[in-house]
């Protein structure tokens, strides 16, 4: 059972289990911590569990390549996804461990790519981001810390205009379609 203790500013962890060495991390969340702890316990249960180093420095550059690697062949959008992806390893952001990304860099990227970009790209980038990092905590067993997986604010896409055919365009429209018929 995993042992949750706040040292001055910040929580500790530590997960025991007989016959085998106690596993030990720090954070500022209590959140952060108690989902750690049960990731941890359930990783020893299924004998999953990954080192903690390794875990904790790898980066979202790694997620990537984990993705591209294994999810990728199976997508029938793959052209567009990895597209996408190859665009996500230029970021400067991607390289940072997961444990040192913060939500503002995502935001960072979002209003960087909204200057160059119509905000529904922007959209499906970051939604294909949270979902690789859902799919590393659920199936790979990577620890993901918590503050990640709550999105930044997706921009919105404006409204279109339904324009409604009206008799004069409908006469318009048939003459139209008469004449590429002859």
């Amino acid at each position: 059972m995993a042992t949750i203790r706040k040292r001055g500013r910040k929580w500790q962890v530590q997960v025991r289990r007989s016959g085998q060495s106690a596993v030990t991390r720090t954070f500022t969340l209590k959140s952060d911590a108690e989902r750690w702890g049960r990731h941890c316990e359930v990783g020893i249960e299924r004998k999953q569990l990954t080192p903690v180093r390794q875990t904790s420095a790898q980066s979202f550059a790694d997620l990537l390549a984990r993705y591209i690697d294994r999810e990728l062949p199976k997508k029938l959008g793959r052209i567009v996804e990895a597209a996408i992806l190859n665009r996500l390893l230029t970021e400067d952001w991607v390289s940072t461990p997961l444990r040192d990304l913060q939500v503002r860099d995502l935001a960072e990227y979002r209003d960087r790519r909204l200057a160059a970009v119509k905000p529904a790209t922007v959209k499906r980038q970051l939604g294909l981001v949270y979902r690789i990092l859902r799919l590393a905590e659920t199936e790979w067993n990577v620890f993901v810390p918590q503050h990640l997986l709550r999105p930044v604010a997706l921009p919105r896409i404006a409204g279109f205009a339904i324009r409604r055919l009206n008799a004069q365009n409908e006469t318009v429209l048939l003459a139209e379609a008469a004449k590429c018929r002859n």
